[in-house]
């Protein structure tokens, strides 16, 4: 089975980073070293692609029965949320609350809304639009976007939501193999998702707020530079849905107490913007570019951070675990 079945949304580049977050953690954390060799194992076994593949397949072909199952998977993760203290049922609590939303079409490849908005429900608006293509929310104007880019002409000017303010903002859009998207866009559209939603969000957050983003591998370098960045400007718990993603890598982020005012929130989208114009921009087809990654950065942030990371990691750890030992394709 390959890695990208269990562990990830899509084709993922394993970089030095990873290697030496990996080494480091396989020394010293003993539940995460049981975990990696028990994924070892079900990577090897060829059974485990064809069942993930027939989940993916189901996913991505769900008719309107399938579509509510998936609706309703996701309340229950909401539900699940809410007893991790990150937010409680909204509409439920507080009849008067108002949500807004980005999501992409259904005909682009997103998914139909069963969540009454608009006229059926004046309290929650929705705004069907890519939000990767957003350049100059993301720091690059117009006249900035190079010419010669296949898409330079779709990326989109008018912004959403300007001038709001939210007291929480959910980041947990996924890379949808339903999206129709040039073959140039498949290898960066993951961290251009992730980056797009984060500057969006932050952007908009009240001081004293909450953001939950769901994320792939407590254990992936990309993950721990976000963990550690959020640590220096909120306070940050980790919560993975055991009934839903018990045998897979996703987990959410829950950052309270958010200050985006703080220097280190400011430089953090600043970081964002850079590393979302390389993923859209760079290169010399000026189609984007893989991030370079500073392997000293590594060592410097495990030196500070590493500890913080293995007791926020080892409950997330033990819970995809635990699923392992029990799936048929570990045995």
């Amino acid at each position: 089975m390959s890695p990208n079945s269990v562990l990830s949304p899509g084709p993922v580049r394993i970089t030095n980073a990873d290697k030496i977050l990996k080494s480091y953690l396989c020394k010293i954390e003993p539940v995460f070293r049981n975990l990696n060799q028990l994924r070892e194992k079900g990577w090897e076994n060829p059974n485990g692609d064809i069942y993930f593949d027939t989940l993916r397949k189901r996913a991505d072909n769900a008719d309107e029965e399938g579509q509510k199952r998936f609706y309703k998977m996701n309340k229950d993760i909401g539900k699940d949320l809410a007893k991790a203290e990150a937010f409680t049922s909204l509409l439920q609590v507080n009849p008067d609350a108002r949500i807004s939303g980005i999501t992409l079409p259904p005909e682009m490849g997103g998914h139909p809304m069963h969540l009454p908005y608009g006229s059926e429900d004046p309290r929650v608006q929705v705004v069907f639009m890519d939000i990767t293509m957003m350049a100059a929310e993301f720091g690059t104007p117009v006249p900035e976007i190079p010419s010669q880019h296949p898409e330079a002409a779709n990326f989109i000017t008018p912004v959403p939501y300007q001038g709001a303010d939210f007291d929480i903002v959910l980041c947990d859009g996924q890379v949808l193999r339903t999206h129709r998207r040039a073959e140039y866009r498949q290898d960066r559209e993951a961290l251009r998702l992730t980056i797009s939603q984060l500057i969006f969000g932050m952007k908009r957050i009240k001081t004293g707020g909450t953001l939950i983003i769901l994320l792939h591998k407590v254990d992936s370098w990309h993950s721990v530079e976000l963990l550690h960045c959020f640590e220096e400007f909120s306070k940050i718990q980790l919560f993975k849905p055991a009934k839903i993603h018990a045998q897979r890598s996703p987990f959410y982020l829950i950052a309270k107490d958010i200050q985006p005012r703080h220097p280190k929130a400011i430089e953090a989208i600043q970081k964002w913007q850079k590393d979302w114009w390389n993923a859209t921009f760079g290169g010399a087809e000026c189609t984007g570019q893989d991030k370079e990654e500073d392997e000293w950065r590594v060592s410097s942030v495990l030196g500070s951070f590493g500890p913080k990371l293995i007791a926020l990691g080892r409950p997330i750890w033990n819970v995809q675990l635990s699923a392992l030992r029990k799936a048929f394709y570990t045995k």
